[in-house]
């Protein structure tokens, strides 16, 4: 009984693997217009059995990522300075319902 609730659980962890390469890849598919050399590099850490330039948008879709061997994504930027208080970013958001009021939202970004 014990050996059958594994290869369930083994099966269950290959599907969210599967999923979680799939989703990576569509990220890398659609930040390449903005940052081509990182999504290329990022294409190529999943093991993508075709190049970053021949896939499409429509190919979103029915990205089938089975068979590819994933290696250690690449950095995207470099490692921040360390200081004695952590650099912020603070951001404004504004809603459309919003924009005839004086209501914002405000949020405050600590990178770690």
């Amino acid at each position: 009984m014990e050996a059958c609730g594994k290869q369930k659980r083994d099966a269950e962890l290959d599907q969210v693997l599967v999923d979680l390469v799939r989703t990576v890849a569509r990220l890398a598919i659609m930040s390449a217009p903005f940052i081509p050399s990182k999504a290329d590099e990022l294409w190529n850490s999943l093991g993508a059995d075709r190049a970053l330039a021949s896939v499409r948008l429509g190919d979103l879709t029915s990205l089938t990522v089975g068979g590819w061997t994933v290696a250690k994504p690449p950095h995207f930027s470099p490692s921040p300075m360390r200081t004695s208080q952590p650099a912020r970013t603070s951001v404004t958001e504004r809603t459309p319902s919003d924009l005839t009021g004086s209501s914002t939202r405000s949020y405050v970004f600590i990178p770690i």
